[in-house]
């Protein structure tokens, strides 16, 4: 079977872009393949901001990732950079900037592009949502 790394760039709640990664990322674990990870990037990582309040009748992939990472054991990882751009922060970036508060949402983790990258080269495919 395959190993699979899937980015997404799109927002929790801006396109389809996002809900088909979700989808996609189902999709690999049922098909047998190993999912190492999912990586968020741009505007993707508005995934991990748990002050977002998405209306019930939107659609919201943010708790899916959450669920299908907890089920399967699959780090979903926030590039560093795109979520200080936006705002969010983890308990120790936010204690660094003098903030009482952090918005991470339970799940995800920060990491560095070079993270990403050496999980891509222990990989056979990155796909990309964006």
């Amino acid at each position: 079977m395959a190993s699979f790394l899937i980015t997404v760039h799109a927002g929790r709640y801006a396109s389809q872009s996002a809900r088909s990664a979700l989808l996609y990322a189902r999709a690999v674990i049922a098909k047998g393949h190993e999912l190492k990870g999912i990586f968020f990037y741009n505007d993707g990582v508005s995934h991990a901001n748990a002050l977002t309040l998405i209306p019930t009748d939107e659609l919201d992939s943010g708790p899916g990732f959450v669920e299908l990472a907890k089920t399967h054991k699959i780090p979903l990882l926030l590039c560093v950079t795109a979520a200080e751009k936006r705002g969010i922060l983890d308990k120790t970036q936010a204690a660094q900037e003098g903030f009482e508060q952090y918005n991470l949402a339970s799940g995800y983790s920060i990491a560095g592009l070079a993270e990403m990258a050496a999980i891509a080269s222990e990989t056979d495919k990155v796909v990309q949502f964006k």
